[in-house]
């Protein structure tokens, strides 16, 4: 035990006053004469012994009582321990209790039982005090409870001292002779800051950032570190080896500039640097100094606002034992947080497509969730209204307390100039989902933002950016035996009204197979091929080199084998085995065969370039429930993928996929065509499916302009296009920087330059009018402000391995506990308070009044017998 004022231990001498005071006050016995009666003596000799043991005790009590008095003064402390008593503890002393309360309750029941078998006249008799047996019972009953009583209570003491203190002091030992148990509160610490930087953290309250609020308790609690400490700084973009300062000033103005990222490593990748730091520290200086002791304490410190989404959230068995390894390294989470936060944000963006049909719309679509508690004062947006519009969205309206506004705005970042083209009101409150639709942007790339309008305590999750680029529509050719088999997806590609107004996006141009070997494919985009009856050598040779060269080709396989009905539109397989054909295809087709009864799909990989669009938007939930009734069976080549399959028993392959050379081939097993095969082309996911091809296999759907932080982000340019080497990249905090091209068709935007969300320029050095937007938008996570709990932060270190602190005042109590030990003070008050309580009863039983005493005392004496004569 130490003391955090051992100087007021002199006051101990304090506890001689009673004896003084005994002493002083004691009188000399006054001698008088009185009759030499011996049995009078004997009393007064057994009574003088009874109050002078009486006396000593309650001045031995009032010693303790002045002696507790000064150790609570001084505070005192026990080393660091859990003096908690842990479940097994708390249940043996439950079990103790209700032990020990069952056999006194036995007790009490057996005595009472005992005492209802008296008769009934015995009970209103005198037979009580008249020897009869009521008296007996009743004298047999008080000399057992007088017996028993004492003997549970003896039991249930021993009890606890045998199965609960020794234990208990046994495992407390056990945590004094632990290192961290030392108590010195001038030994130097080697502390290490770990500073959650976060966009969380930008969360503003009272006119701080709960980065500035870290910032400020971090330089407080460096303020309080002894002297002769170091302290070493870690925040998400650290360097791997950071390294610990003594210069106080130093460390001061290194915490000052932090700032937050919006990428960075989990928190618990932080802890554990901070430990192999310290681990690595110690090692050091133990070595050079020679010794065995570590003259430093070593402490962590986590400055965050507990936000879930920068922890791992699961246990993490390294960590753990890094922690099990390293006790003595005192760990402290600061909470800067706001227990409740309120916030409005966007996230959960959604584009139809990135590269836009001349004429074509794009559909956009986030998640806008708002709070209540929030009633922003509404801000007009900066963006000038959409010109020659009769759209009343378009209308420069502003947020009411019930309600919050969302607005797009797009442009020609080469000019410089945006419109409004959108503006949505919904109901604050609660999460909901905004659409809007552009279209009429022109030729050429566009970029803007899908913002809210207002302000809220975080601001960097309010707007999305968006890059988009409008081109020419793809060229697509179809090729089937009869203009019937290729109505369909004619219909699906280029529906007449739209091509009867001019706003088709794909211009598709059909010709029958037996001119397909003398059509120059070079001027078509992707090329499908419906049902093919017998494809010519000449025919695969052409469809080779245009795969190689980077077309797609889409073969669909919808009427049935030779073998199976001989007719002119019967497929033969045999065709399909020409080694052109086996070099692009991705399955060699055995026979068509039936379901019975029909099968619907299924898909294996919905994260696939090809799929994930269509899972986005909801087209693969409409397409698994179609029925499939015919199909044919192939066999995969082991470079094709399956994208799709049946739900039969042999899950046979329905939709196949290879890619030859810069082009990709996909390969189907039923219909496209005939109604009889599968339901597909009556269903409304047969026109997404179609556009979906044409944007996948043209690869204009691989030409990404919207990317996600952290996430790789690289152009893709046309095969046929010369990438110039040397690029230029404008940030959106309007730095320039360059970048040299390290492929012939990708450009890749290191994490570097790419490091913070808004729209990024990129222009060819030597061609600034080329210009490509990419917009970069934070990971959605980021914005959510949903915090960590206890029993996630056990999970994560340990049960009760730390404790979350917010405020200095608690962080600086615990401190103190993790260098010195518990402070014992309010038990030491606690027994104080029971030592006068005792001393006031006793000293109230010593001192009883005598007529009390004479009470207790009154002597019962005998009749007189008759004819008695009293002595003179």
């Amino acid at each position: 035990m130490t003391f955090l004022h051992p100087l007021i231990l002199a006051g101990l001498a304090l506890v001689l006053l009673p004896v003084v005071i005994h002493l002083l006050m004691k009188q000399k016995p006054k001698r008088t004469p009185f009759p030499a009666l011996r049995l009078l003596q004997q009393s007064q000799a057994k009574v003088s012994r009874r109050l002078n043991l009486q006396h000593w005790l309650l001045m031995l009590l009032r010693m303790l009582v002045i002696g507790a008095i000064v150790i609570a003064i001084a505070r005192p402390t026990l080393p660091a321990a859990n003096y908690q008593l842990t479940s097994s503890e708390w249940l043996r002393l439950l079990a103790i209790v209700l032990v020990g309360g069952g056999i006194y309750a036995a007790l009490e029941i057996y005595l009472y039982r005992r005492r209802q078998q008296l008769p009934n006249i015995d009970r209103f008799s005198n037979n009580f005090t008249s020897g009869g047996p009521a008296a007996a019972i009743q004298q047999q009953t008080s000399k057992l409870r007088s017996r028993l009583i004492p003997l549970v209570s003896i039991s249930a003491g021993l009890a606890v001292v045998l199965f609960l203190i020794w234990p208990y002091q046994t495992r407390i030992m056990a945590d004094w002779s632990k290192p961290s148990s030392r108590a010195n509160l001038e030994l130097p610490v080697a502390a290490v800051f770990i500073f959650d930087t976060s966009p969380s953290m930008q969360y503003r309250n009272q006119g701080k950032t709960r980065l500035e609020v870290a910032q400020s308790m971090a330089t407080t609690q460096w303020g309080k570190l002894p002297a002769g400490s170091r302290l070493a700084l870690i925040d998400g973009m650290q360097p791997a080896k950071p390294t610990f300062l003594a210069d106080r000033n130093t460390a001061h103005q290194r915490i000052q500039q932090f700032t937050t990222h919006y990428e960075e490593r989990p928190l618990e990748d932080s802890v554990r640097l901070a430990l192999a730091l310290q681990e690595n520290d110690r090692t050091k200086l133990l070595e050079a100094e020679g010794g065995a002791t570590d003259r430093f304490v070593r402490e962590v410190y986590l400055f965050t606002d507990l936000a879930r989404h920068q922890w791992h959230g699961a246990a993490d068995a390294g960590l753990l034992s890094e922690l099990e390894k390293l006790k003595d390294v005192s760990i402290y989470i600061i909470d800067v947080g706001e227990l409740k936060p309120s916030n409005n944000r966007l996230y959960g963006l959604k584009l139809s497509q990135e590269t836009i049909a001349e004429n074509g719309e794009v559909l956009i679509e986030a998640t806008v969730e708002s709070d209540l508690a929030l009633a922003p004062k509404p801000i007009e947006s900066s963006a000038p209204p959409a010109q020659n519009t009769t759209d009343p969205g378009n209308a420069a309206t502003l947020s009411t307390n019930d309600d919050i506004s969302i607005e797009l705005v797009l442009g020609d970042p080469r000019v410089g100039n945006t419109k409004r083209v959108g503006l949505e009101t919904v109901s604050r409150g609660g999460r909901q989902t905004v659409q809007f639709t552009a279209s009429n942007l022109p030729s050429g790339p566009s970029s803007g933002y899908l913002r809210l309008i207002g302000d809220d305590p975080l601001a960097f999750d309010n707007s999305l950016p968006i890059a988009l680029t409008t081109a020419k529509p793809p060229k697509v050719l179809v090729v089937s035996a009869n203009r019937a088999d290729s109505r369909l997806l004619m219909e699906a590609l280029a529906p007449a009204e739209l091509t009867r107004v001019g706003k088709a996006t794909t211009v598709p141009t059909w010709i029958p197979a037996s001119s397909l070997a003398a059509t120059d494919l070079k001027s078509y985009d992707v090329v499908f091929l419906i049902n093919l009856p017998r494809p010519t050598a000449e025919d695969w040779k052409l469809l080779r080199g245009f795969v190689e060269a980077g077309g797609g080709l889409v073969l669909t396989n919808g009427h049935p084998s030779k073998g199976v009905v001989n007719a002119p539109t019967s497929i033969d397989p045999l065709t399909y085995e020409n080694p052109d054909a086996l070099a692009i295809l991705p399955a060699r087709l055995k026979a068509s065969l039936s379901f019975r009864p029909g099968q619907v799909w299924e898909f294996p990989n919905r994260s696939h370039g090809f799929m994930a669009p269509l899972a986005e938007f909801g087209v693969l939930e409409e397409w698994e429930s179609q029925v499939v009734n015919r199909y044919w069976t192939v066999n995969p080549v082991d470079d094709a993928i399956v994208l799709a399959r049946f739900l039969d028993e042999r899950k046979s392959p329905a939709l196949l996929e290879r890619r030859v050379g810069k082009g990709i081939v996909q390969q189907w097993t039923t219909s496209w065509s005939l109604p009889d095969w599968n339901d597909l082309p009556r269903s409304w996911a047969f026109v997404a499916l179609a556009d979906a091809s044409v944007d996948y296999l043209s690869q204009r759907q691989a030409r990404r302009f919207n990317f996600v932080l952290g996430d790789p982000i690289q152009l893709i340019f046309p095969s046929d296009q010369v990438l110039p080497p040397q690029w230029l990249v404008r940030t959106p905090d309007e730095r320039q920087q360059a970048l040299d091209a390290e492929s012939s068709t990708r450009l890749i935007i290191p994490a570097t330059i790419a490091n913070q969300p808004g729209i990024y320029l990129v222009q060819p050095k030597a061609d600034p009018a080329a210009m490509i937007p990419l917009g970069v938008r934070v990971r959605d996570a980021e914005s959510n402000l949903e915090r960590m709990n206890k029993e996630n932060i056990d999970q994560i270190f340990g049960t009760d391995r730390v404790l979350v602190h917010r405020e200095l005042e608690t962080l600086e109590r615990a401190v103190l506990s993790g260098r010195i030990g518990q402070e014992v003070y309010a038990l030491v008050l606690l027994l104080l308070v029971a030592g006068f309580v005792t001393e006031h009863l006793l000293a109230n039983w010593f001192y009883a009044p005598p007529a009390a005493a004479l009470t207790r005392n009154t002597l019962h004496t005998a009749p007189r017998p008759e004819g008695a004569v009293h002595a003179n």
